[in-house]
């Protein structure tokens, strides 16, 4: 017989593996990026490095706006999900009170 702690404890130590294998790829990626970008700026004329600077930053602005809705509408959603469970427990503890249905 297998006890719901081991099961919890198992399914802990597999999240944390992975979070701790996902931050030592991060890690990885953030320290080896760390390199001096010199020589990148001077690939593009001056010109097309301003377009696509200006095109990014645009482009930014737009996606920056999308994500900030998206992220307003997700939050609602978790408040009314909460609001609906708290007045669910709310009503059974008024229900055990009152001894009715």
């Amino acid at each position: 017989m297998v006890r719901s702690g081991s099961i919890n404890c198992i399914s802990y130590c597999n999240y944390a593996a992975i979070f701790c294998f996902l931050w030592l790829i991060m890690g990885s990626i953030s320290l080896g990026s760390c390199g001096d970008n010199n020589n990148v700026a001077n690939i593009l004329p001056p010109e097309i490095q301003y377009r696509a600077d200006t095109m990014f930053a645009r482009r930014k602005r737009v996606l920056k706006k999308e994500l900030d809705s998206i992220c307003v509408a997700h939050k609602d959603s978790l408040v009314k999900v909460k609001a609906d469970s708290l007045i669910i427990l709310e009503r059974k503890s008024i229900n055990n009170i009152t001894g009715g249905n």
